[in-house]
């Protein structure tokens, strides 16, 4: 993910289609990864009656999460460009890519917070036992969360 994001982000100024082509697959790969193993955690916690429930919101998360992002992410990229064009004394370092690579330096820091936000989840407990918080002694971590 953060590897193939920093690789179509540093495509640009070692001039490197290569860098961007691997940074692209592997852009793909990890949505493609991220997808399926979402949808499989969404049919996992659904019980057999609700299944069709958790895959009909699952869609519709997706879709609308992608179509905000493609939104977003191509406003910013238009507002940083706009700017860069200005011809403002700020915008003398700023080169064709500066959008993209505003973009996709925001995405880098989202999925570090996602992963930090995911963290305590996934992790063991270090600070208390099991009996002290839970009493059945069952670690709550990304399985068990609510949805």
């Amino acid at each position: 993910g953060i590897n193939a994001f920093l690789l179509v982000l540093f495509a640009g100024p070692f001039s490197a289609p290569g860098m961007l082509y691997l940074g692209a697959l592997g852009i793909g790969l990890g949505l493609g990864l991220f997808s399926v193993g979402t949808l499989m955690e969404a049919m996992a916690i659904a019980k057999s009656e609700t299944a069709g429930l958790a895959l009909g919101a699952w869609g519709a998360v997706q879709a609308s999460c992608a179509g905000a992002g493609i939104a977003i992410g191509g406003l910013l990229r238009d507002l940083v460009a706009m700017l860069v064009q200005s011809g403002d004394a700020t915008a003398s370092i700023a080169t064709r890519a500066s959008g993209y690579a505003s973009v996709y330096m925001l995405e880098i820091a989202l999925l570090l917070a996602g992963l930090a936000a995911l963290g305590p989840l996934v992790g063991p407990r270090r600070n208390h036992s099991p009996d002290e918080l839970d009493p059945q002694g069952q670690p709550f971590g990304l399985r068990e969360f609510p949805t």
